[in-house]
């Protein structure tokens, strides 16, 4: 919370010399427009909360960036209005279409909230925690077979109104949490293979008329 609520800053630029930010360092800054890495850049590890101005449209993850700290309640930059780049050469991360994924794509890390399509790669595994939290503007979204878990909050308190889980899918595991407050949606079919069911996985999703369970 270093520079929590700062609202005269517009533009971040990061030093060379800086190797971690901490949790929330800019949170609450609306009006940051620019958050550029001097280069070449060291920074090491990003903690959960780092920026969330509605103003910040692109933000490049340094290729010196090997790891994103995070909770039981959030991912690295909830919340995250800019579209994520990775830069090339970074060992552990990568990016496509704005969404942030782990290096080979098995997990999702974050899709920024202002996104209004997202095609999922056929190699992912993983939804990890939050990486769907508040999206405002998809509706419906088309998750690949080859998912094994949704994480904690991983679709909370977004518009959808559809999500999409095949039959024949390989899901065993949906988090606490996982479409909290998913106000808007209206079905829910689960493949056979599912396993366990978190807390409070549902709770909220008012517009619920069916789940449909498949053995």
């Amino acid at each position: 919370n270093a520079f929590v609520q700062c609202n005269k800053l517009t533009q971040i630029t990061i030093p060379s010399s800086v190797h971690t930010i901490r949790t929330g360092a800019f949170n609450r800054c609306d009006n940051i427009e620019s958050f550029v890495f001097e280069s070449p850049a060291s920074l090491k590890v990003l903690e959960y909360g780092v920026v969330g101005s509605k103003k910040l449209k692109n933000l490049t993850i340094p290729a010196s960036v090997t790891d994103i700290v995070a909770d039981e309640w959030n991912s690295a930059l909830v919340p995250v209005y800019a579209a994520i780049e990775v830069e090339e050469g970074n060992p552990n991360y990568a990016a496509a279409g704005g969404v942030w994924y782990n290096k080979d794509k098995t997990t999702l890390i974050q899709v920024p909230i202002p996104t209004t399509s997202v095609t999922l790669p056929e190699t992912l595994q993983i939804i990890g925690l939050k990486a769907l939290y508040n999206t405002e503007g998809l509706t419906t979204i088309d998750m690949p077979a080859s998912v094994d878990s949704i994480g904690a909050n991983a679709f909370g308190s977004g518009a959808f109104t559809k999500i999409n889980i095949k039959p024949s899918g390989k899901l065993r595991v949906i988090a606490n949490d996982a479409f909290n407050n998913c106000a808007a949606l209206e079905e829910r079919i689960l493949p056979a293979t599912v396993s366990f069911i978190g807390d409070n996985a549902f709770y909220d999703c008012i517009s619920l008329g069916n789940i449909y369970a498949y053995n």
